[in-house]
């Protein structure tokens, strides 16, 4: 099973966001 680290990463690389956008998506796994 991979880290949250990681499929934070994954998941930045596949969507291609920018930096605000991951920043809040990363906010959005923590808070769930």
């Amino acid at each position: 099973m991979s880290t949250l680290g990681q499929q934070l990463k994954q998941l930045r690389n596949n969507k291609k966001l920018s930096q605000p956008e991951f920043a809040q998506q990363v906010g959005i796994y923590i808070k769930t």
